[in-house]
């Protein structure tokens, strides 16, 4: 970071403190799904459209059916629990056609539910940031029928103290972080298999 030589970075998971942190400064922008029902102190910033896109290994058995829906339910679905998201609106809905989806797994562990997709039949509901921290012998699918059982259309938005906007260095910083989701998001879009 030639830019900010003297600052210091970590990335972390966004958790159940996540926001609190935020508030009490111990973090200073954070990224998640939008929208979130938070305090008005904290300014949510949506930055890029998130895409639903299931990941499975590849050779998945489920890719050789065409990755149907009705196929679809032959398989164990495993998903990302994400604290502040997940509470308010699922990722999918509950019922697909009349069939109801049931998660075999879910964790807020994204390397849990990797393993599982490399070391089983698995199918993972997921978004697209997190399809980016993939194994190589990983897939992200997105059939054409997936749009019409997203629950809610996902953004991804930063999250900050409203009182600190309009200081230079938070400028400097949510411009850095919205190009480096730009960035991600394509590259991931890139690799996915659309069906």
């Amino acid at each position: 970071m030639r830019q900010l030589p003297n600052t210091q970075i970590q990335i972390i998971q966004w958790e159940s403190q996540t926001v609190s942190r935020i508030q009490q400064g111990d973090v200073t922008i954070g990224i998640n799904y939008f929208p979130i029902k938070i305090t008005k102190e904290i300014r949510q910033q949506p930055v890029a459209q998130s895409t639903s896109v299931f990941i499975v290994r590849k050779g998945h058995p489920w890719i050789i059916q065409g990755a149907t829906l009705e196929s679809l339910s032959d398989y164990p679905i495993i998903g990302m629990i994400t604290p502040e998201v997940n509470d308010y609106h699922p990722v999918m809905k509950t019922e697909l056609r009349g069939r109801d989806l049931h998660f075999s797994l879910r964790s807020m562990h994204l390397p849990t539910l990797f393993q599982q997709i490399s070391n089983s039949d698995a199918v993972m509901v997921g978004q697209t940031i997190p399809a980016l921290g993939k194994a190589e012998d990983h897939i992200c699918i997105a059939p054409a029928w997936l749009y019409e059982y997203q629950s809610v259309p996902y953004s991804y938005a930063l999250y900050s103290l409203e009182r600190h906007q309009h200081q230079p260095l938070m400028e400097y910083l949510k411009t850095l972080c919205i190009d480096i989701i730009k960035q991600q998001l394509n590259q991931a879009e890139a690799d996915f298999l659309y069906i």
